[in-house]
């Protein structure tokens, strides 16, 4: 996958520099992503009816795909992203983790959390949504929220 990072001209010396080895290519134009030096996306730009809007990370609950779509929500709103459930697992922050093939959560996001039976657990997001943790991710999910 490749990246664009996107920096004014007055630091484009000292990114070039800090970034010299790395496979990233630095550009002045707008690019889907913008990324933090430990290569992790800090936003991301997806798409609501006609309009592109630029999301920053610390502002989405989760991701979740329905049918063929992968779909971002925030506190107040849903956007359609172009990227999928696989390669946003590798380029998020660490914060955020895998529940299910359809689903990635923000761990800050969750409201509480509600063990069911047959070992899975129901998340109430901030925003009163609902999502479940299947079996094959509980595991996991346990580990990193220290369960």
């Amino acid at each position: 996958m490749k990246f664009k990072l996107k920096c004014d001209k007055s630091n484009y010396e000292l990114q070039k520099e800090l970034l010299n080895g790395k496979t990233v290519e630095i550009v002045e134009e707008d690019s889907i992503y913008e990324i933090s030096l430990d290569d992790k996306i800090t936003s991301i730009k997806c798409k609501k009816q006609d309009r592109v809007y630029k999301i920053d990370t610390s502002k989405i609950l989760y991701f979740q795909t329905t049918g063929r779509y992968n779909y971002l929500y925030t506190i107040d709103n849903n956007y359609l992203v172009d990227i999928s459930l696989y390669n946003l697992t590798s380029l998020l922050p660490t914060c955020f983790m895998r529940i299910s093939k359809s689903g990635i959560v923000n761990s800050k996001s969750i409201n509480y959390i509600k063990p069911l039976y047959n070992a899975r657990y129901e998340l109430i997001m901030n925003n009163s949504d609902s999502l479940y943790v299947t079996r094959s991710y509980q595991k996991v999910f346990k580990k990193e929220l220290g369960l």
